[in-house]
């Protein structure tokens, strides 16, 4: 097909965490080679956030309730306090507006490669099922702050 012939492209994908650095290039997460650029997703499967989870759902945020009153360690907010808590560089590096890189779901990942990374825009679907986003409110900084995030993260 000619790009006159295409008139949208979607994907869909488990919630599995991609890290980038700003100039877009892979960030390493596995803690026992943290310099591996290429193993920068951490799979829906991968549960080294459930302490984090544990955590955040004990504080019964409001926020919750758009996920069924808790958060698995397979979304992305426990996984990227996991990534603060465990391995401070990789978060930095790809999530904080200072280290200007992106922690994408693996959906919203796939869109952006599809576009060679000209497009920023992010799934409703992901970043309320995934992200704990408020569909009619926006991004829920005392949720953020409930769980555990600062001012820089």
């Amino acid at each position: 097909a000619t790009a006159d012939e295409v008139c949208g492209v979607a994907f869909d994908a488990t919630c599995s965490l991609v890290l980038l650095d700003s100039e877009g290039a892979p960030v390493g997460i596995d803690p026992t080679v943290p310099d591996e650029a290429r193993r920068n997703v951490i799979v829906w499967m991968d549960h080294r956030s459930e302490e984090q989870a544990a955590r955040i759902n004990r504080g019964g945020h409001a926020r919750l309730a758009n996920v069924g009153g808790a958060v698995s360690p397979e979304m992305e907010v426990p996984k990227l306090l996991w990534l603060r808590d465990e391995m401070p560089h990789a978060f930095h590096a790809a999530a904080t507006a200072e280290g200007g890189g992106k922690a994408l779901d693996l959906a919203d990942f796939l869109a952006y490669a599809a576009t060679d990374g000209s497009q920023h825009a992010r799934s409703l679907c992901t970043v309320v099922c995934k992200w704990n986003y408020d569909a009619g409110g926006g991004w829920d900084r005392g949720f953020f702050e409930s769980v555990g995030f600062g001012e820089g993260d």
